[in-house]
């Protein structure tokens, strides 16, 4: 219940956070690079798709869209390959968006806790790289998760749970790829950032699923999520480092 105040609270002070540290300029700029990363593996989606329905049609020995059991295959081919595309257009937009959601989270820290951070561009480009390969990192984990769970649900009492279960995973890496932005600058190396994910797990997935539902909204949805979760994120972790670092009252 803490976790999900602490998210709420955040959201709800990210939009006056955005126009007090002059922010509105990078809803537009995130916005562009996401529709043109969806445009491209959109393309490239509709010639892999249009391939494997080839090869399933000759698998089948169909003609024609009759058969049920070629109806059952395309249905499951379709939820797999929209799985699969979801999981590489989020890690490749977390890629491509980290050194801006990197300076905005920092423009954030420095607004409210009215501080200057002054990194030298070898640090700035190690920021940036670290974000890559927790991006990765946590990709191959989700794919792992992802495959579990999909086995699972040849399971009949576990198939209910596998869709829930596979959307936890994935806001739970996304909030922590948000979250690790706050983290680097605090001095948190990669493992410590693993722990301190582990310590927030609600925390993150509360924030991935926030990310996720904004990022739908259809046409605005991929302009308002990197920079709303980008602020609203940075927000929280900075109240939860320093509520991990005020000693508690006796």
């Amino acid at each position: 219940m803490k976790s999900i105040v602490l998210t709420i609270r955040s959201l709800l002070e990210a939009f006056d956070i955005i126009r007090d540290a002059k922010l509105k300029k990078f809803y537009l700029l995130p916005g562009l690079l996401n529709a043109g990363l969806i445009y491209i593996l959109y393309q490239v989606s509709k010639v892999l798709s249009g391939e494997i329905f080839s090869q399933l049609e000759t698998l089948f020995k169909l003609e024609s869209y009759e058969s049920i059991a070629f109806f059952a295959v395309k249905i499951l081919v379709a939820c797999v390959a929209f799985l699969l595309y979801f999981f590489v257009y989020k890690a490749l937009l977390l890629i491509i968006l980290s050194p801006f959601l990197s300076y905005i989270s920092e423009r954030v820290e420095s607004h409210i806790m009215e501080r200057e951070f002054h990194f030298s561009m070898r640090e700035n480009l190690h920021f940036i790289w670290r974000g890559v390969v927790i991006s990765l990192n946590s990709f191959a984990k989700e794919m792992v998760a992802t495959m579990v769970f999909l086995l699972l649900s040849l399971i009949t009492p576990l198939n209910l749970l596998s869709p829930f279960l596979i959307f936890i995973v994935q806001c739970y890496f996304i909030g922590f790829s948000f979250m690790d932005y706050t983290l680097e600058r605090h001095g948190y190396s990669s493992k410590e950032g693993t722990q301190f994910l582990r310590s927030n797990a609600l925390f993150a997935v509360v924030n991935g699923s926030i990310f996720v539902g904004i990022l739908i909204i259809p046409i605005v949805g991929i302009f308002l999520a990197p920079l709303i979760s980008a602020v609203s994120i940075t927000l929280g972790t900075v109240r939860r480092l320093e509520e991990d670092t005020t000693p508690s009252q006796s």
